[in-house]
Protein backbone atom coordinates (compact mmCIF):
# COMPACT_ATOMS: atom_id res chain seq x y z
CA UNK A 1 0.00 0.00 0.00
CA UNK A 2 1.03 3.61 -0.39
CA UNK A 3 2.41 5.43 2.66
CA UNK A 4 0.59 8.55 3.84
CA UNK A 5 0.87 10.96 6.76
CA UNK A 6 2.90 13.99 7.83
CA UNK A 7 5.70 12.27 9.75
CA UNK A 8 7.94 9.29 9.01
CA UNK A 9 6.16 7.33 11.74
CA UNK A 10 2.72 8.11 10.30
CA UNK A 11 3.94 6.93 6.87
CA UNK A 12 5.12 3.56 8.22
CA UNK A 13 3.63 0.66 6.25
CA UNK A 14 4.76 -2.77 7.36
CA UNK A 15 3.74 -6.42 7.27
CA UNK A 16 4.35 -7.56 10.85
CA UNK A 17 2.51 -10.87 10.79
CA UNK A 18 2.78 -14.16 8.99
CA UNK A 19 0.94 -14.65 5.72
CA UNK A 20 -1.44 -17.59 5.37
CA UNK A 21 -1.70 -19.92 2.39
CA UNK A 22 -4.92 -21.81 1.64
CA UNK A 23 -4.98 -23.92 -1.51
CA UNK A 24 -3.64 -21.63 -4.27
CA UNK A 25 -4.23 -18.34 -2.43
CA UNK A 26 -2.11 -16.20 -0.11
CA UNK A 27 -3.69 -13.94 2.55
CA UNK A 28 -1.74 -11.06 4.10
CA UNK A 29 -2.40 -7.92 6.13
CA UNK A 30 -0.15 -4.97 6.89
CA UNK A 31 0.11 -2.28 9.52
CA UNK A 32 -1.44 0.92 8.13
CA UNK A 33 -1.91 -0.99 4.92
CA UNK A 34 -4.30 -3.47 3.40
CA UNK A 35 -5.63 -6.97 3.79
CA UNK A 36 -5.41 -8.87 0.53
CA UNK A 37 -5.80 -12.18 -1.25
CA UNK A 38 -3.14 -12.95 -3.86
CA UNK A 39 -2.61 -15.80 -6.29
CA UNK A 40 0.15 -18.09 -5.01
CA UNK A 41 1.63 -18.74 -8.46
CA UNK A 42 1.61 -15.22 -9.93
CA UNK A 43 1.23 -12.77 -7.04
CA UNK A 44 -1.81 -11.23 -8.73
CA UNK A 45 -4.04 -9.41 -6.23
CA UNK A 46 -7.57 -10.87 -6.38
CA UNK A 47 -9.02 -8.49 -3.80
CA UNK A 48 -7.75 -5.99 -1.24
CA UNK A 49 -9.24 -3.65 1.37
CA UNK A 50 -7.73 -0.88 3.45
CA UNK A 51 -7.18 -2.36 6.89
CA UNK A 52 -4.44 -2.11 9.51
CA UNK A 53 -3.15 -4.95 11.65
CA UNK A 54 0.06 -5.41 13.55
CA UNK A 55 -0.99 -8.85 14.84
CA UNK A 56 -2.33 -10.69 11.85
CA UNK A 57 -5.01 -12.98 10.63
CA UNK A 58 -6.14 -16.56 10.52
CA UNK A 59 -8.01 -18.34 7.76
CA UNK A 60 -10.33 -21.34 7.49
CA UNK A 61 -11.77 -22.79 4.27
CA UNK A 62 -14.33 -19.98 3.86
CA UNK A 63 -13.38 -17.01 6.04
CA UNK A 64 -10.49 -14.67 6.82
CA UNK A 65 -10.43 -13.42 10.43
CA UNK A 66 -8.40 -10.25 11.12
CA UNK A 67 -7.42 -8.68 14.45
CA UNK A 68 -7.19 -5.03 13.43
CA UNK A 69 -4.67 -2.66 15.03
CA UNK A 70 -7.51 -0.85 16.86
CA UNK A 71 -8.81 -4.12 18.39
CA UNK A 72 -11.81 -4.62 16.13
CA UNK A 73 -12.17 -8.23 14.95
CA UNK A 74 -13.36 -8.62 11.36
CA UNK A 75 -14.47 -11.65 9.36
CA UNK A 76 -14.19 -11.46 5.57
CA UNK A 77 -15.50 -13.87 2.95
CA UNK A 78 -12.46 -15.60 1.53
CA UNK A 79 -13.49 -15.60 -2.13
CA UNK A 80 -14.30 -11.89 -2.50
CA UNK A 81 -13.20 -10.11 0.70
CA UNK A 82 -16.70 -8.92 1.59
CA UNK A 83 -17.30 -8.30 5.29
CA UNK A 84 -19.33 -10.98 7.06
CA UNK A 85 -19.20 -9.44 10.53
CA UNK A 86 -17.14 -7.22 12.80
CA UNK A 87 -16.95 -7.03 16.58
CA UNK A 88 -15.89 -3.80 18.27
CA UNK A 89 -16.74 -4.96 21.83
CA UNK A 90 -13.05 -5.74 22.45
CA UNK A 91 -11.76 -2.59 20.77
CA UNK A 92 -8.57 -0.99 22.10
CA UNK A 93 -7.49 -4.16 23.93
CA UNK A 94 -4.26 -4.66 21.95
CA UNK A 95 -5.28 -8.12 20.72
CA UNK A 96 -3.04 -11.05 19.91
CA UNK A 97 -3.03 -12.87 16.61
CA UNK A 98 -6.30 -14.82 16.40
CA UNK A 99 -6.42 -18.59 16.77
CA UNK A 100 -9.27 -20.82 15.66
CA UNK A 101 -11.21 -23.67 17.25
CA UNK A 102 -13.98 -25.60 15.51
CA UNK A 103 -16.60 -23.00 16.48
CA UNK A 104 -14.75 -19.93 17.75
CA UNK A 105 -12.04 -17.36 17.09
CA UNK A 106 -9.80 -16.88 20.13
CA UNK A 107 -7.75 -13.77 20.93
CA UNK A 108 -5.91 -12.63 24.05
CA UNK A 109 -5.23 -9.07 25.21
CA UNK A 110 -3.02 -6.68 27.16
CA UNK A 111 -4.78 -7.38 30.49
CA UNK A 112 -4.42 -11.16 30.29
CA UNK A 113 -7.97 -11.85 29.12
CA UNK A 114 -8.78 -14.52 26.54
CA UNK A 115 -11.86 -13.86 24.38
CA UNK A 116 -13.84 -16.42 22.34
CA UNK A 117 -15.92 -15.07 19.43
CA UNK A 118 -18.45 -17.17 17.53
CA UNK A 119 -17.06 -17.89 14.05
CA UNK A 120 -20.40 -17.41 12.30
CA UNK A 121 -21.68 -14.24 14.00
CA UNK A 122 -18.70 -12.65 15.76
CA UNK A 123 -20.62 -12.56 19.05
CA UNK A 124 -18.57 -12.76 22.23
CA UNK A 125 -19.30 -16.21 23.69
CA UNK A 126 -16.75 -16.44 26.52
CA UNK A 127 -14.06 -14.46 28.31
CA UNK A 128 -11.65 -15.44 31.06
CA UNK A 129 -8.64 -13.72 32.63
CA UNK A 130 -5.56 -15.96 32.57
CA UNK A 131 -3.44 -13.62 34.70
CA UNK A 132 -2.98 -9.92 35.26
CA UNK A 133 -0.16 -10.00 32.74
CA UNK A 134 -0.18 -9.01 29.09
CA UNK A 135 -0.55 -11.72 26.43
CA UNK A 136 1.15 -10.89 23.14
CA UNK A 137 1.89 -14.48 22.10
CA UNK A 138 -0.83 -15.89 19.88
CA UNK A 139 -3.01 -18.51 21.53
CA UNK A 140 -2.43 -22.01 20.17
CA UNK A 141 -5.55 -24.01 19.30
CA UNK A 142 -5.93 -27.64 18.40
CA UNK A 143 -9.45 -28.97 18.08
CA UNK A 144 -11.34 -27.22 20.87
CA UNK A 145 -8.35 -26.91 23.21
CA UNK A 146 -6.62 -23.54 23.50
CA UNK A 147 -3.26 -22.92 25.20
CA UNK A 148 -2.27 -19.38 26.18
CA UNK A 149 1.06 -18.10 27.52
CA UNK A 150 1.33 -14.68 29.14
CA UNK A 151 4.36 -12.46 28.60
CA UNK A 152 5.42 -13.44 32.15
CA UNK A 153 5.51 -17.12 31.11
CA UNK A 154 2.30 -18.26 32.83
CA UNK A 155 0.53 -21.04 30.90
CA UNK A 156 -3.17 -21.83 30.80
CA UNK A 157 -5.15 -24.36 28.79
CA UNK A 158 -8.88 -24.33 28.05
CA UNK A 159 -11.19 -26.81 26.39
CA UNK A 160 -14.52 -25.69 24.99
CA UNK A 161 -17.40 -27.90 26.04
CA UNK A 162 -20.73 -27.89 24.22
CA UNK A 163 -23.62 -26.39 26.16
CA UNK A 164 -25.80 -28.97 27.86
CA UNK A 165 -29.31 -29.13 26.51
CA UNK A 166 -32.10 -28.88 29.09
Amino acid sequence: SSPHGRTELERLVDVDSAVKVVDENVYAVGFQGRVAMLALDSGQVWWAHDMSSNRGLTVDQETVFVAQADGVMVALRQRDGSELWHNDKIKRRNLSTPAMTSTAIVVADYQGYVHWLDKKSGALVARVQVAKKRVTNPPVATGDTVVVMTDAGDLAAFRAMPAKKP
